[in-house]
C-alpha cells in the first residue's frame, strides 16, 4: 500500500542522502529496488500516478550525477526485472561523470540469497580499495 501505484520515489530517497553529513572520504550508497522510480521513461507504462516523472520535479538523472561529482560510489541491488530500464538510465548518467557504472547485483524474489549478494558487494567493494585511497 505504497501509494496505489508500483512506482516508487526513489529520486526523493537519493535526494535525502545527497543531504547528509558524509563524514568519511570512502562514500558508498546502495540502492535496493523492487520498483522503479516514477515517469513511464524509466519503465514504459505501468500504472504510475506521476508519469511525466517526480512530482516535485527533482530529476533523478541529475541527482545521480551529484552522487558521482561528490565522489560516493553508487551500487545497486535490483529484485526484478522492473527495474532494467531505470538503472540502464542511471548508469549511464553515473558513467558520464564517474567514468564507471552503477554496480547493479541481481538478487530476485528469493531474499534467501540477500546476504550473500550483500557481502559480495562488500567484498568486491573493499578489494578494490587501498590504503593510498580510503
Amino acid at each position: 500500500f505504497g501509494g496505489g501505484d508500483l512506482p516508487e520515489d526513489l529520486v526523493g530517497g537519493l535526494d535525502l542522502g545527497l543531504k547528509q553529513e558524509w563524514k568519511s572520504s570512502a562514500r558508498y550508497a546502495i540502492i535496493v529496488a523492487d520498483a522503479p522510480c516514477h515517469g513511464n521513461k524509466y519503465h514504459g507504462s505501468m500504472g504510475d500516478s506521476y508519469p511525466g516523472g517526480d512530482p516535485n520535479n527533482l530529476i533523478i538523472e541529475e541527482v545521480v550525477k551529484k552522487y558521482a561529482e561528490n565522489n560516493i560510489i553508487l551500487n545497486a541491488i535490483k529484485i526484478n526485472s522492473s527495474t532494467d530500464i531505470m538503472f540502464d538510465i542511471l548508469s549511464k548518467e553515473y558513467q558520464s561523470i564517474s567514468k564507471k557504472s552503477i554496480s547493479i547485483s541481481n538478487l530476485g524474489s528469493n531474499t534467501s540469497n540477500f546476504g550473500f549478494v550483500v557481502a559480495f558487494g562488500a567484498s568486491t567493494t573493499l578489494s578494490s580499495v587501498t590504503i593510498g585511497n580510503v
